[in-house]
């Protein structure tokens, strides 16, 4: 079991060298998966796992020092991506061999492990939180995949349609998030998908 200075260092120097060869926002079909926030995917799941049968004595998911030292480091990486924005195009900050797409792998790595474990702790800590929901954690990588498919369906039936971007963003946006989770359901009822997306 790797520290958790470890674990951040491996963390931002996988994503960073990932995003050599794969920027963020570039997507491999058919899932739609991003390997530049892959590791934050994988950290992300972690800590959803690890935040799952809480108990009244639970300790926090990070201790305070931890969260400390991620809000400072978010700061200052922050900072940094800020001053280095003077000498690198804003692109470059998506991946590639240079000081501002290093920086933006530090920020995003540590903003979103703080963002995450201080809501998780928030969650844990409340009787609403900590209920049962269901199966809808269940369902909700199925309904992430189904999402894009169900949401240009409903654009393109919709595309004709008068109306201004806010009412079209409402009117093909909470469609497609319920259609989403149910198509996600249906297709967990193909044999053999179940086992696998699940």
């Amino acid at each position: 079991s790797l520290s958790f200075g470890s674990t951040m260092a491996l963390n931002v120097a996988t994503t960073f060298l990932l995003r050599i060869w794969y920027p963020a926002g570039r997507a491999i079909a058919p899932f739609n998966l991003q390997p530049g926030y892959m590791p934050q995917y994988i950290i992300s799941y972690n800590f959803g796992t690890q935040s799952s049968i809480p108990t009244p004595v639970s300790p926090p998911m990070l201790s305070r020092l931890q969260k400390r030292f991620l809000l400072g480091v978010s700061v200052a990486s922050g900072l940094s991506i800020v001053s280095l924005l003077r000498f690198h195009p804003l692109a470059s900050m998506s991946g590639g061999w240079n000081w501002l797409a290093f920086s933006y792998a530090i920020w995003n790595e540590s903003t979103g492990l703080l963002i995450g474990s201080t809501l998780l702790d928030a969650f844990r800590g409340s009787s609403w939180g900590t209920r049962k929901w269901g199966n809808i954690g269940r369902y909700s990588y199925v309904a992430f995949l189904a999402y894009q498919p169900v949401c240009v369906i409903i654009q393109s039936i919709m595309d004709s349609w008068p109306a201004d971007c806010l009412m079209k963003t409402i009117a093909i946006g909470v469609p497609a998030i319920v259609v989403s989770w149910i198509a996600g359901w249906a297709l967990t009822l193909v044999p053999g998908v179940g086992e696998v997306v699940l």
